[in-house]
């Protein structure tokens, strides 16, 4: 399972979503569950399954999968 699949799941676990509901364009401004706290949630989560960690820079620029997906690659390089 590649990175952005992983994170769909993730994300509709977190939000409680149909993962059918959650695409690799998914984000803050397209679903409604995805608020402030469920943001926090789900940097949580990321942080623990894929052994990262976040700067506060990092957390208040992420709004998609997409901008998460970028992230870890950094983190990973």
């Amino acid at each position: 399972m590649n990175v952005i699949e992983r994170l769909k799941l993730l994300v509709s676990d977190v939000l409680e979503l149909d993962p059918a509901e959650v695409d690799a364009a998914a984000g803050r401004e397209s679903l409604a569950a995805w608020d402030s706290l469920a943001h926090l949630r789900i940097i949580g989560a990321v942080e623990e399954e894929f052994g990262v960690r976040f700067t506060m820079q990092e957390i208040g620029e992420i709004a998609s999968l997409g901008d998460i997906q970028r992230s870890i690659a950094r983190h990973a390089a």
